[in-house]
């Protein structure tokens, strides 16, 4: 190959990997999570102050839609 060709190979490339990431969907890979719950307990001791949250989530990996509903 030439080295034009090889350059236009190249550009073609370069354009097709913006023109790809254009048209990506940027929430496809990302797992879905829900929080269904969160429960805060704290407690003071003087100048301390003792915190637990507890946070309970669903995390739906592949969510569903009106075609691919299980």
């Amino acid at each position: 190959m030439t080295d034009e060709a090889l350059l236009a190979r190249q550009v073609g490339r370069f354009f097709g990997e913006i023109w790809r990431g254009m048209k990506a969907d940027p929430n496809a890979g990302e797992p879905v999570r829900i929080e269904v719950r969160r429960t805060v307990q704290e407690r003071e001791v003087d100048d301390l102050t003792l915190r637990r949250t507890t946070i309970d989530e669903v995390e739906v990996k592949k969510p569903c839609d009106s075609k691919n509903q299980h």
